[in-house]
């Protein structure tokens, strides 16, 4: 029983990475027109760390092809 809610977790991490990984897109595209280039870096710096999570995931765990395949409880 332990194990699967550990895979949920971690399926539920996954799925977050990835939609930070299209947040950040947004957030970057906005900056580069309105922020000073050190904010712009930490911006990129926080993506980047976010995208090595999400590969990481992917990489131990394989992709989610739907959100079918998660069960996320709020």
């Amino acid at each position: 029983m332990g194990k699967t809610k550990q895979s949920g977790s971690i399926t539920e991490a996954q799925y977050k990475t990835s939609l930070a990984c299209s947040l950040y897109e947004v957030i970057l595209e906005k900056a580069a027109k309105e922020c000073s280039p050190v904010l712009i870096d930490l911006i990129s710096l926080a993506c980047d760390l976010n995208h090595q999570t999400d590969i990481f995931l992917r990489e131990r765990c394989g992709n989610i092809s739907s959100l079918k395949e998660i069960n996320i409880e709020e």
